[in-house]
């Protein structure tokens, strides 16, 4: 009696269900660890354009104040004494991730020579699924995220 080769329907359908169950669980894992990586990296974007704000403005780059804006998904480094009077040549733009909301972000400025904001400001980031990331800018410059 010969034995013939191949899959059973059982063998196959077995494999597949393990395949499903192994990706069902993965999902939501790694949407959650996309979700934080995305708002790590904001926090970092903002940190990261506040000191590059300040330290041009405590160089007087351009003889002028420095600032951070944030609109349309965008983090806005410009030049000038406030975004509405800025030179819009030099801004330099940071996107942020869509499904991110931003809040408690307004017009920070820093003095040229000195590198002081015009006032201290906390921008909380939130995610899809209510995780956020908190950025500090204190009144005199010093950041914590």
């Amino acid at each position: 009696m010969t034995r013939s080769k191949g899959f059973t329907l059982m063998e196959v359908i077995l494999t597949v269900a393990i395949i499903g169950l192994i990706t069902g669980i993965s999902a939501p894992v790694y949407y959650n660890f996309q979700s934080r990586n995305e708002l790590d990296i904001s926090a970092m974007d903002f940190a990261t354009n506040f000191r590059r704000a300040q330290l041009l403005a405590r160089a007087s780059s351009g003889d002028s104040n420095w600032g951070v804006y944030y609109a349309g998904n965008n983090i806005i480094l410009y030049k000038g004494s406030n975004y509405a009077a800025r030179e819009v040549g030099l801004d330099e733009l940071t996107a942020v991730a869509p499904q991110l909301t931003v809040g408690g972000m307004s017009d920070i400025n820093f003095s040229k020579y000195y590198g002081l904001p015009n006032a201290p400001i906390t921008v909380t980031i939130t995610s899809n699924n209510n995780e956020s990331r908190t950025v500090i800018l204190n009144e005199k410059g010093s950041i914590e995220y």
